[in-house]
């Protein structure tokens, strides 16, 4: 598997991180490695340019943690819960192609949904 720590893909408000998204690819799925410098602004373009897999829908679930790692790079106590957003994305032939987890900060972001029926 291919850990990517995008700079890109982390979100700010006016002045420190408030989301967090650590992404990984399957290894052998890649046919391009990742280069450095900016990334695509949305997962899914750069999926489809080193992958060339087109992403038709997701898993997801929430969860709570304690990660010290993300803690320390959103600058909260590292015994403070935070919200996980995790999520594996699948191609049109039901194939996994990657696992998203979207930690939240715990006093910054209020996370809600919007359903439709």
């Amino acid at each position: 598997m291919v850990t990517l720590h995008r700079p890109g893909w982390i979100y700010r408000d006016s002045e420190r991180p408030v989301i967090i998204c650590q992404v990984e690819v399957l290894r052998h799925l890649m046919r391009t490695m990742p280069e450095p410098g900016p990334p695509e602004p949305r997962l899914s373009d750069f999926l489809n340019r080193a992958c060339e897999a087109e992403i038709t829908y997701t898993t997801t679930w929430l969860r709570s943690e304690l990660n010290p790692e993300i803690a320390g790079r959103l600058g909260i106590r590292e015994d403070l819960p935070m919200v996980v957003w995790d999520e594996i994305f699948y191609d049109l032939h039901d194939r996994k192609i990657c696992f998203n987890s979207i930690y939240f900060h715990p006093l910054r972001i209020d996370l809600s949904m919007l359903l439709t029926i």
